[in-house]
């Protein structure tokens, strides 16, 4: 989030739409970085996580609403930035929400894309991204959309289509806390339980039951650290 920060501390954000906003993380951190705004308004499918973001929310004029985000029900031309972080692989269809983003978006506006992303090509695989990935299964089982993290050519490819002037993209990780180490091994593990307690009565997935082990072994036995994720920037 640091380099996205610098890039926009001497910047406006105007009116501001934050899509999967989810628990209001990232719309926080946006009206935390731009120099001003005057707006901000976070959609989200889930009726609990809205409700969590509103508890939670710390700023001026932000809102939070229950929205289809491939069905944005704002008119054309009205949002100065629209943003997305770690959501596009959750979407059925991720092309169809970036259109519906730029269509809110004014002429000029700034579209800012975050995405997590996977290497295919990585010798030994991140246990960050294996576990995502075992999640994705998961969800996918239980009809949930919930697709492998993209790799740096599809978020490209993605971006691409949407034809925005001045595009820019850069890579970050965040890095390792020591200090945190323990507590965030400890919560992916809590998860996985949660995981699977979502599928243990099915037989039919007791192979995704069986990976529980083995990926929560890979998590305490290797050097974790956060996957990488790709900002995108650009103007309508």
């Amino acid at each position: 989030m640091e380099p996205l920060k610098q890039k926009l501390r001497s910047t406006t954000g105007g009116k501001i739409l934050d899509v999967a906003t989810g628990t209001g993380g990232f719309i926080m951190d946006l009206v935390d970085a731009f120099h001003s705004y005057r707006h901000a308004v976070g959609i989200d499918s889930s009726q609990k996580l809205i409700n969590f973001a509103k508890d939670k929310a710390n700023g001026e004029n932000i809102q939070f609403k229950v929205m289809n985000a491939e069905k944005l029900a704002f008119k054309d031309d009205i949002f100065d930035t629209v943003a997305v972080r770690h959501s596009l692989h959750h979407f059925r269809s991720a092309t169809s929400v970036l259109a519906e983003m730029k269509r809110v978006l004014k002429v000029g506006g700034l579209f800012i894309i975050c995405e997590a992303i996977q290497d295919k090509k990585a010798k030994v695989p991140n246990p960050h991204v294996a576990i995502h990935h075992w999640f994705a299964e998961i969800d996918r089982a239980n009809g949930i959309s919930h697709n492998e993290m993209l790799t740096w050519r599809e978020i490209v490819a993605l971006a691409q289509t949407l034809n925005l002037r001045g595009l820019e993209l850069f890579e970050h990780s965040e890095p390792k806390s020591n200090s945190d180490h323990k507590n965030i091994l400890d919560a992916f593990a809590q998860k996985c339980d949660v995981y699977v307690d979502r599928i243990k009565e099915n037989p039919k997935l007791k192979h995704l039951v069986n990976k529980s082990a083995q990926l929560k072994n890979a998590l305490y036995n290797s050097n974790f650290s956060w996957g990488p994720d790709v900002y995108i920037l650009g103007w309508k």
